[in-house]
């Protein structure tokens, strides 16, 4: 007798419970808010996937081998085979020269300090050429300014600091 009793007290429990908790996500999951707008009329809203691009800065990826020297307010680079590029920074790159010890140093985009001493130590500068310090392109990539009678032609945008 006492065994009929406990299946009875079983079946007694309700179940649609157990169901709405399992159908649940499916009624309501796919819900959506109605807008009413101008007229009176109610418009349904959807969620939209928007696919989005990863931002990529870039700058010039040439590379340049030399010295770094430092004249009239300028440095430049003395390449290899001898040819001078007067160096411009972004806006991103802090030179600081201290000509009383012969080095420069040089804060990175991502806060690192690269010091280069000048005139004898290799370097490697990841960059281009860029235009005249008249032309819109100069003005563009850097908001250092540079007289083009003490800083000559051609220009090195700076984009990477390497010392060997």
């Amino acid at each position: 007798m006492k065994r009929v009793i406990q299946s009875q007290a079983i079946k007694k429990v309700p179940r649609w419970p157990l169901l709405f908790l399992l159908l649940m996500p499916i009624l309501f999951g796919c819900a959506r808010k109605a807008n009413i707008g101008q007229n009176n009329v109610a418009t349904v809203s959807s969620p939209t996937t928007v696919a989005t691009k990863a931002v990529t800065v870039t700058r010039l990826v040439a590379l340049a081998v030399g010295h770094i020297t430092y004249q009239h307010g300028c440095l430049s680079l003395i390449d290899l085979d001898g040819s001078r590029k007067t160096l411009v920074w972004p806006p991103d790159f802090h030179p600081v020269v201290h000509p009383d010890t012969g080095y420069v140093e040089i804060t990175l985009p991502n806060d690192k300090k690269v010091e280069i001493r000048l005139g004898d130590q290799l370097v490697n500068l990841g960059g281009g050429n860029v235009s005249e310090p008249h032309g819109e392109e100069f003005t563009i990539v850097t908001d250092k300014s540079i007289d083009s009678e003490l800083c000559p032609s051609p220009y090195w945008l700076v984009g990477d600091v390497t010392p060997q």
